[in-house]
């Protein structure tokens, strides 16, 4: 017992404690996993939040074509400026938008080639040596080989 009456070993003050090692060792086996999973959560929210503009677009442009001066057009516009206000860019859209007559179905689909921040992140980092390497620039700003096609179709009636 020592003179504060509690039953402890004596701690030398000069010696590591054997749990900072496995604490060490446990970090560096938890850190990558970790990263692995929040780089997973944030690929699948950019692609969800980019599919949800393409549907939103393909309705923007249904919408359009549902009314009395439309044309495709008209409908392709809409779509693209509506893609383009939300951050994504048109260039990359294909727009293919009929418009019917009164009583008949307006259709229009959308389709993009999408790549999220955190794809081009990871693609990047195992494939190109950190501070550019021999082909220059940064090494997060080349787009990845494996870009994912996000589709949305709208049919409204006329």
């Amino acid at each position: 017992m020592n003179p504060s009456g509690e039953n402890r070993l004596p701690v030398c003050p000069g010696r590591r404690s054997r749990q900072s090692g496995a604490i060490l060792v446990e970090l560096a086996l938890v850190t990558p996993i970790m990263a692995l999973l929040m780089a997973g959560l944030l690929h699948f929210g950019f692609t969800f939040r980019a599919q949800q503009v393409i549907t939103n677009a393909s309705r923007v442009g249904a919408r359009r074509g549902t009314q009395a001066d439309s044309s495709s057009g008209a409908m392709e516009a809409a779509v693209k400026a509506y893609v383009d206000s939300a951050g994504l860019n048109s260039a990359g859209c294909s727009i293919s938008a009929t418009v019917g007559g009164v009583g008949s179905n307006c259709t229009c689909q959308v389709s993009l080639t999408y790549s999220s921040p955190v794809q081009a992140f990871i693609d990047n980092l195992l494939t190109r040596p950190i501070a550019g390497g021999a082909q220059g620039g940064t090494w997060w700003s080349a787009q990845p080989a494996t870009p994912t096609m996000l589709t949305a179709t709208t049919i409204m009636r006329y």
